[in-house]
């Protein structure tokens, strides 16, 4: 892939913001221009804003990338390539994604899930990984950091947000 979009399912709740930050951060450890798309404004991306925004975790400018990397529909639809790869995280259903038009857009995707299965899953997918008996898909993304890089570094933002997302869904 050239470029990576991360996208969680419409209103995301903070187990679909603490995935899709997870991901951003394997995509982005990997040196792929990445994006995160967001379904718009909602209290609880407002909120890790605000953390990430906020001097109480003595965050670095590696933290603070997150709030410009997080883009709407419009502006993610500028970036998608022939080439591009869509991370899906926390719903395996279209009716449920944060943008059907960027989910219509691009051909490669990989969806990660906890949920169980539905009938209208996304089926076009080059990579699967549903776990209903896992907490939340915050903590399946945990589990994939395991498999890159030893000296992948989570920040103090990164894990909140996976945090947050784990206590939310478990």
């Amino acid at each position: 892939a050239d470029r990576v979009l991360v996208m969680g399912l419409v209103k995301e709740d903070y187990d679909a913001i603490g995935s899709t930050i997870g991901m951003a951060k394997l995509a982005l450890s990997m040196n792929k221009p990445t994006v995160i798309v967001t379904s718009g404004p909602n209290p609880s991306y407002d909120k890790i804003k605000e953390v990430i925004a906020g001097d109480k975790l003595s965050l670095t400018d590696e933290d603070k990338k997150y709030l410009e990397i997080m883009v709407e529909e419009e502006e993610a639809l500028k970036l998608i390539t022939p080439k591009s790869l869509l991370v899906l995280v926390d719903h395996h259903r279209a009716m449920l994604c944060a943008s059907k038009k960027v989910l219509e857009g691009i051909k490669a995707k990989i969806v990660i899930d906890h949920h169980r299965r539905a009938e209208d899953i996304i089926s076009d997918t080059v990579l699967l990984y549903l776990e209903p008996s896992s907490s939340s898909t915050s903590e399946l993304v945990t589990e994939l950091g395991g498999y890159f890089d030893d000296t992948l570094d989570i920040t103090p933002a990164e894990a909140t947000a996976l945090y947050a997302g784990i206590v939310l869904d478990t």
